[in-house]
């Protein structure tokens, strides 16, 4: 028969593996974690691309419809569309007078709402490069247009905004998307 020697166990086995065992668990734990943050950071990329797009296509639709007029008249006159809401003698935005989006065929959607609206900003320029702006022109811009030549240039400020369920603002507040581009109008 075999006589084994006893030997009294120290557990270093098992402190070894709780502890690898640990690091794991810590790996695991930084991995998700890292994860979470990077989809939250997606959503809020792909969020602001859907934003862009609604305020580019809202901003194309009102630019769309200057270069097909005859004329753009204060809003305060007229109703038609396009109209404009003032002279752009300020940076602020103010959508409390503005068009909501719908394409030029009265019917598109986007996944974002959006709207636009358009301020004056001079002319008559002429084709010659002379011109005035609105300062002294009692009438506005539809005075101007009337008695511009052929060839003359309007310049208008497109104003878009792009919002998602109810968090819209007549002004630019966080949870939106603003842009503006200048375009123009030359009469015919």
């Amino acid at each position: 028969m075999t006589v084994f020697p006893r030997h009294r166990q120290h557990g270093a086995v098992l402190v070894i593996a709780l502890v690898m065992l640990l690091i794991v668990t810590l790996l695991g734990v930084g991995s998700m974690r890292e994860v979470a943050l990077e989809s939250r950071i997606t959503g809020n990329l792909i969020e602001q691309k859907k934003l862009r797009n609604a305020a580019e296509s809202a901003q194309r639709e009102a630019e769309r419809r200057i270069a097909g007029a005859e004329s753009i008249e204060d809003c305060s006159m007229v109703s038609d569309i396009p109209c404009y809401h003032g002279k752009a003698d300020t940076y602020d935005y103010d959508f409390s007078d503005k068009e909501n989006y719908s394409g030029l065929d009265g019917l598109t959607t986007l996944e974002r709402d959006a709207r636009w609206y358009i301020r004056f900003i001079g002319g008559p320029y002429n084709a010659g490069g002379g011109g005035t702006n609105d300062a002294g022109n009692a009438g506005g811009a539809l005075a101007g247009i009337e008695t511009a030549e052929s060839g003359s240039s309007f310049f208008y400020e497109v104003n878009a905004q792009a919002y998602k369920d109810g968090d819209e603002d007549d002004t630019c507040a966080p949870a939106t998307l603003c842009l503006t581009s200048t375009t123009l109008l030359i009469k015919k």
